[in-house]
């Protein structure tokens, strides 16, 4: 993440970020633009896409995040940010995981029984890092009961 509390713009500093670690990964881009009234999410396949987007910016903040898959293809609704939706929780959240979580298998069953469903299904696979956003702001909401949702 890069806050700009200077003259430098943000969006320089999270590409000139990005080409200094583009080896952690470049299948799959996207940032959170975080503006005054305003959060917008962004996700792309291509570098290209990405970077026509990020560098139109005026953001002083953004949440900014390039992948190897570890559990799905390189496609739109698997790349990062993830987030939730507020119409399940009392807020939007998103997500940035580099890793992998190898019970997200289970975690997703025991989701279910909140009535919780995944947004990063692509074909049969889901991004892996769903089950840990979920873990995390359900712990952080004190949603600990399924009778709860």
């Amino acid at each position: 993440m890069a806050y700009n509390s200077g003259n430098v713009p943000v969006n320089s500093i999270i590409e000139t970020a990005h080409e200094a670690q583009k080896h952690r990964g470049e299948d799959g881009f996207g940032f959170v633009e975080i503006l005054e009234d305003e959060i917008k999410l962004h996700r792309f396949v291509y570098k290209k896409d990405m970077l026509d987007v990020l560098r139109n910016s005026k953001s002083k903040c953004i949440l900014f995040h390039s992948r190897i898959p570890t559990s799905t293809t390189n496609n739109v609704k698997s790349n990062h940010p993830i987030f939730t939706d507020a119409n399940v929780y009392n807020h939007n959240y998103y997500l940035i995981h580099n890793g992998h979580i190898y019970n997200a298998d289970n975690l997703e069953d025991q989701h279910k029984l909140y009535g919780l469903e995944y947004n990063t299904y692509e074909d049969t696979k889901f991004t892996d890092s769903e089950s840990l956003l979920h873990e995390i702001v359900m712990i952080a909401e004190g949603l600990n009961d399924p009778k709860l949702f």
